[in-house]
């Protein structure tokens, strides 16, 4: 489990207990499948999303959080601190990249609303260098910070994708999947198919899910848009 804070507790260099409403005792880098509620939310909807469809055993690519707190993003003091800690950065080259052998992806989950500036802010694929990743790391926190936008990144084990699109899954029982993108083959539709009724099943909104398959066949959820509730 990857686990860092920025608290100086977590070195052993002091005995004040941790505060959860401090910034500077929320952790730095948490894993994917172990995002757990903060008093602030430094991880967004998008990487809640994604922890929770994988907690719940959907295909998700193994990943990690960079937190809000990790990029500057939880104080206005610190909104124009761009991500300068290479720990974290080491710490996820080698537990997920492994060393460089696998290619990385980075996603932003923004903490403001839909339709924020922070939803243009686009990430980078196929990362195999540790100087390439803390690189895009900088540059998406200044982003974010020239926007006075907060955000965290998703950090995950790229996909070597023959085939994408998306699907609708919908909690109504009459249209579990309610629509489906463009797909190669039957093959794949049923996938894809399979893959809404599960997500169905663990959400209880509509939600658009973008899905990948492989060059071994398997599926992948890439992303899981807002819930969409029925008024």
């Amino acid at each position: 489990m990857i686990v860092l804070s920025n608290s100086p507790s977590a070195t052993g260099t002091t005995d004040r207990p941790a505060d959860p409403g401090d910034p500077t005792d929320l952790p730095l880098v948490v894993c994917l499948d172990d995002v757990n509620p903060t008093p602030k939310d430094i991880v967004g909807p998008r990487a809640g999303r994604l922890s929770r469809a994988m907690r719940a055993g959907l295909p998700v690519p193994a990943g990690s959080v960079l937190t809000a707190a990790a990029l500057g993003c939880c104080d206005q003091q610190s909104r124009s601190r761009t991500f300068t800690s290479a720990d974290a950065i080491d710490e996820l080259f080698d537990s997920l990249g492994r060393g460089g052998h696998v290619p990385l992806t980075i996603g932003v989950s923004a903490l403001s609303r839909p339709g924020s500036p922070a939803d243009r802010i686009v990430g980078s694929h196929a990362i195999t260098s540790r100087s390439e990743l803390l690189h895009t790391v900088r540059r998406l926190s200044a982003t974010a910070s020239v926007l006075s936008e907060e955000i965290a990144l998703v950090v995950q084990r790229d996909i070597d994708v023959v085939t994408s699109g998306t699907v609708t899954a919908s909690a109504s029982t009459e249209r579990v999947v309610d629509s489906i993108g463009p797909t190669t083959d039957v093959v794949d539709r049923a996938l894809v198919v399979d893959l809404g009724r599960r997500v169905s099943s663990v959400f209880t909104g509509d939600c658009v899910v973008t899905w990948a398959i492989d060059g071994c066949g398997h599926i992948w959820i890439l992303d899981i848009g807002p819930e969409r509730r029925d008024s």
